[in-house]
């Protein structure tokens, strides 16, 4: 008998219990102060396990941060709003891909009441091997560029040496199919295909829309490519290592900003280390 689903309807109940416990505190949804509030518990995707520490960020919906705050070891948060609108909360934690939350709507003097969800992202640890269908040993050279560090703090997406060696893509693009924060946008070029479609962020800094990058190729920003040029001609995929995708403004690492209105990707060859 397949029992596998007990483990997460328990820890649901878990949770809709403690937020049960905060509507039955408050009387309905009305605020005991004249402000508005946020609150809700940060967990594992699948598991529902509560995630300690992470980091909240609260955001109104054209981008300005309002304040940050971590969850406590119930995965539970709180923020307190200025004003009745529309808001974002982003999470970031240690080992998990960062996430935003829909568009909160939240009225004059009442509580709002949310779970956010983070997917586990498997962390390199020094000394140690990640083994995922295919071995994924830290490189030193990769190293020394602090892909690393970047990668555990778990604030942008990765695309690591192991990825690149088991996919079948011909060019850098169709890495990127799937991805939580880009996509590949197709146009209009003198040699249609893959080779030249676009790759896109999603911004976080305005509505939400899709915008184009700042790419960095071995910690170089390129500014413009040549006339004709594509990314996969830039960065062909028989010298490709590892990627990183950052988003603007809550995630870009500092010293690559590039044109700071959207995001950077960074593009690791292997001059850094062989796959």
């Amino acid at each position: 008998m397949n029992c596998t689903k007990a483990k997460p309807w328990r820890a649901t109940q878990k949770i809709l219990l403690g937020l049960l416990s905060f509507v039955i505190g408050l009387g309905a949804v009305p605020a005991v102060s004249e402000s508005q509030v946020l609150r809700g518990v940060l967990s594992e995707r699948d598991t529902y396990d509560p995630i300690d520490l992470g980091l909240l960020t609260l955001t109104e919906e054209h981008g300005d941060t309002i304040s940050q705050v971590l969850s406590d070891g119930s995965g539970f948060f709180e923020f307190e709003v200025p004003n009745p609108g529309g808001y974002y909360i982003i999470a970031a934690a240690v080992g998990y891909r960062a996430v935003q939350s829909e568009l909160v709507q939240i009225e004059a003097q009442t509580v709002r009441i949310l779970e956010i969800a983070m997917t586990v992202r498997p962390i390199p640890l020094p000394g140690f091997e990640i083994v995922s269908g295919y071995e994924e040993p830290d490189r030193p050279g990769l190293a020394a560029t602090g892909f690393y560090e970047r990668a555990a703090t778990g604030r942008g997406e990765v695309i690591w040496p192991g990825q690149i060696i088991a996919s079948d893509a011909r060019y850098v693009q169709p890495l990127f199919y799937g991805s939580q924060t880009a996509t590949v946008r197709q146009t209009q070029h003198d040699r249609p295909g893959p080779w030249n479609d676009d790759i896109l962020l999603r911004d976080l800094d305005g509505t939400g829309v899709w915008c184009s990058p700042s790419f960095y190729i071995d910690g170089a920003w390129v500014q413009e490519l040549n006339p004709g040029e594509s990314i996969a001609d830039a960065v062909p995929m028989d010298q490709l290592l590892a990627i990183e995708i950052y988003q603007w403004p809550f995630y870009v690492p500092e010293d690559y900003h590039g044109w700071g209105d959207c995001g950077v990707i960074l593009f690791w060859t292997k001059r850094y280390g062989s796959i």
